[in-house]
């Protein structure tokens, strides 16, 4: 049958947002963490931007902070590739947690895969970081 007279599968996008919850604390500098993101067997998932939190402090009194020298790098699981080709500076991704990175082209995550966030402190004071990647599930 030519593309052309192919029937158009339209998919429903249903706005939705993962979280990876806060990592371990990393306490040195060098340290890492890793986050994990598993997406729902219900459904592929189109991601449009990722954001972070980052929380700093003595456990059970930590407060947000706006600027934290640390790292992080992305895996995705079902390609084995990464965002980047070097862990990245949280700031030089999604500025001091304020603004979400806007992916150039939104990225389909396959249902029921694993998506890998690692992060590295730089610095020696206990931090904590939470990873979001919002867009909207595929529906057919």
């Amino acid at each position: 049958m030519p593309a052309d007279k192919m029937p158009v599968q339209r998919l429903n996008e249903e706005q939705f947002i993962y979280g990876s919850g806060w990592s371990a604390a990393v306490a040195a500098a060098g340290a890492t963490a890793n986050l994990t993101i598993n997406i729902l067997a219900d459904a592929d998932f189109k991601c449009y931007y990722f954001t972070t939190a980052v929380r700093q402090g003595v456990a059970g009194a930590e407060v947000l902070v706006a600027n934290w020298a640390g790292t992080i790098n992305v895996f995705y699981a079902q390609s084995g590739k990464t965002v980047s080709d070097t862990p990245i500076p949280v700031d030089a991704v999604v500025g001091f947690g304020r603004d979400p990175y806007v992916l150039p082209r939104p990225r389909i995550f396959e249902a029921n895969t694993t998506v890998t966030i690692q992060v590295t402190s730089n610095v020696g004071t206990r931090t904590q970081v939470f990873f979001c990647m919002h867009g909207a599930k595929l529906r057919a």
